[in-house]
């Protein structure tokens, strides 16, 4: 830059920089989010069409299921730990929440589309990738949501691996884990479940 004047590659990158979408929009497609996975929480799937690996098909119903893969005071420290940096994450960009809304959307939209498979990967999958497109848009970058994913199912993941010795619900209901790990979330904070061993 030589009196003030941009150089032609500054003038370059600038115009090649990844937009950002505006708080408007951002708000607006979390609504939009919100307000489909309401509509389908409205009408769970039938359970005559439900796989045999997946016995539930409300929130309500999986949330027992889930504390008893998180029964280790350990198991739900690191929870809090995972799930912490999550929001310290949507703190520091604000914007990831759209892609995490959105991606919870199409998360519930294929679960119900998939509850004959015995597994949840297309469900897993499908709710990520949404997830990270739309960060890709909304924050100009997918590295926001990669840093709050990794961190938060790696702590996650390190409790079922070492503590709980057993397999994640995420691989069979993802969306409704990730749910439960939020309200155990607040159930912890409000002194519901014990985080350190007795």
């Amino acid at each position: 830059m030589a009196l003030g004047v941009p150089s032609t590659s500054e003038t370059n990158s600038a115009k090649n920089a990844p937009k950002k979408l505006g708080v408007a929009p951002c708000t607006a497609l979390v609504a939009v989010a919100l307000a489909a996975v309401a509509a389908l929480l409205q009408r769970p799937p039938s359970q005559d069409d439900a796989a045999a690996t997946k016995p539930f098909t409300t929130f309500p119903e999986f949330y027992p299921f889930y504390l008893t893969q998180h029964a280790h005071p350990t198991t739900k420290l690191l929870h809090l730990i995972g799930s912490s940096g999550a929001m310290l994450g949507t703190l520091a960009e604000p914007r990831l929440l759209v892609g995490l809304a959105v991606g919870s959307m199409v998360g519930l939209l294929a679960f119900r589309l998939t509850i004959g498979i015995e597994h949840g990967l297309v469900e897993f999958g499908l709710g990520i990738v949404a997830c990270l497109v739309c960060t890709r848009f909304t924050c100009g970058s997918i590295r926001p949501a990669l840093r709050t994913l990794v961190f938060a199912y790696g702590f996650a993941w390190a409790a079922h691996k070492f503590v709980e010795e057993n397999r994640p619900a995420t691989f069979i209901y993802p969306i409704f884990s990730l749910w439960g790990d939020f309200r155990m979330f607040g159930e912890v904070l409000m002194g519901m479940h014990p985080v350190f061993a007795e």
